[in-house]
């Protein structure tokens, strides 16, 4: 006749005699203990592989694969959404999510600028790209509010619609008008700096300009021929 092991576990009833609590009687099935005291495993959190706007990592559970139904069909790698670390807006600047309740992704040129006058529009605005005004009257606060935000909104587009060819005069004028006018946000320097890098051409050619010249005035040739050769470039 097979031997039970009895399980080592103790119950919460009990014994008025001794004051313990008793021991329980169902079979070890599992090692020493009986399927009720059966010593719980812990249990890993499978989240979602995909990654948010924010860069941090998504905490839904996956529904297809690695995956939730929002990172189902995760973003193209060339856009990292880095800009939105260095954004940590100031008072009467947009939060992010109600930047990006605006901007999406289009398939040329044509369709952003459409985009850009639909959300001008939006926001009560007649707008050129030097200056936004209000087509209703508000607040002082309210419409540097609503500059803002409309500026968040054309730049974050640009981010989100990297791979249009931006290196026109048309495009390239309306980069320039919107880096113009963060200037002096002291909390936007590094995501304008960002900004300029992946868009603005002069920009990038004055950067490569810079590292040629700083590459020949440490060669053979020196400063005063490295200065030369840049004024003919």
């Amino acid at each position: 006749m097979e031997n039970f092991k009895i399980c080592v576990a103790t119950t919460k009833v009990v014994n008025w005699q001794t004051g313990t609590y008793k021991t329980c009687r169902n079979t070890a099935k599992f090692g020493e203990f009986c399927g009720i005291h059966k010593l719980k495993e812990t249990v890993k959190k499978v989240t979602c592989m995909g990654i948010t706007k924010c860069g941090k990592q998504c905490q839904k559970p996956p529904q297809f694969g690695e995956f939730c139904s929002i990172h189902m069909y995760t973003e193209p790698p060339d856009h990292d959404w880095s800009e939105l670390k260095l954004y940590n807006p100031d008072i009467n600047w947009p939060y992010i999510r109600s930047i990006l309740c605006y901007v999406k992704k289009v398939k040329n040129g044509k369709e952003l600028g459409k985009l850009f006058t639909k959300h001008s529009h939006q926001l009560g605005l007649n707008s050129t790209w030097e200056t936004f005004v209000l087509r209703i009257p508000r607040t002082p606060s309210d419409s540097e509010q609503t500059n803002n935000l409309y500026t968040m909104v054309l730049i974050e587009s640009f981010f989100r619609n990297y791979f249009i060819d931006f290196n026109t005069p048309h495009w390239q004028k309306i980069i320039t008008d919107l880096h113009t006018k963060i200037e002096h946000v002291t909390f936007l320097k590094e995501y304008r700096e960002l900004f300029r890098r992946k868009f603005d051409q002069e920009y990038r050619i004055q950067a490569q300009k810079n590292y040629i010249e700083n590459v020949l005035t440490y060669s053979d040739l020196g400063k005063d021929m490295a200065k030369q050769i840049m004024i003919h470039l």
